[in-house]
């Protein structure tokens, strides 16, 4: 149906938007409404660094350097776009709830 090929650096790019989109899901639905602020912390540092990793792996440039700077791209973003849009919405309360079912 739909062919996508990416070069290396633009599957770099759109893997790290889509770990910057989705960390934010991750860690809503994988804690608990009680949980501290340092354990959702540890969460998203952890799902960031995933994604860098599979976001570097994509462009062939796996290296510890570029896998640190990109969890950091990754972590920046996430934290952005929870920021502006998914608190604003309380999707992560109404996540936090189904996670604890």
């Amino acid at each position: 149906m739909f062919e996508f090929t990416f070069s290396p650096a633009e599957a770099q790019l759109v893997l790290g938007f889509l770990a910057s989109v989705i960390i934010p899901f991750i860690v809503s639905f994988l804690v608990r409404p009680d949980t501290g602020k340092r354990t959702k912390l540890a969460v998203a540092i952890v799902a960031s660094i995933v994604g860098a990793v599979l976001s570097q792996y994509a462009a062939g440039e796996l290296s510890g350097g570029s896998v640190v700077v990109a969890a950091l791209g990754v972590f920046a973003a996430s934290q952005v776009h929870f920021a502006s849009w998914f608190s604003g919405l309380d999707l992560d309360v109404s996540l936090e709830a189904i996670g604890a079912e």
